[in-house]
């Protein structure tokens, strides 16, 4: 795993269920399908239609993982940011 993504329930004593936030998380079949719709959305500007729901496991415990643990307010702050990228006020 890299990047940002939500834990999920943990999976036995050394591994976890994720929802990985990056530019992949939208639905495809396969790596194949994947790199052809984001090719087509590159070159036409479209939208790739991201979703957040998918969860998956990295199934490879690494000790030296740092994870970083976002409070409420650290959460609303984030949305707020995110709103403001947009030009909409929370």
């Amino acid at each position: 795993m890299s990047g940002w993504a939500i834990k999920g329930n943990n999976c036995g004593d050394d591994d976890f269920f994720s929802t990985e936030l990056d530019w992949t998380q939208f639905h495809h079949r396969n790596s194949g399908e994947m790199t052809d719709l984001a090719q087509h959305a590159l070159n036409r500007g479209d939208s790739l239609g991201l979703e957040f729901d998918s969860i998956g496991r990295d199934g490879i415990h690494d000790p030296n993982v740092v994870f970083c643990v976002m409070d409420d307010i650290d959460i609303t702050r984030l949305i707020a940011r995110l709103a403001r990228c947009r030009g909409n006020h929370v």
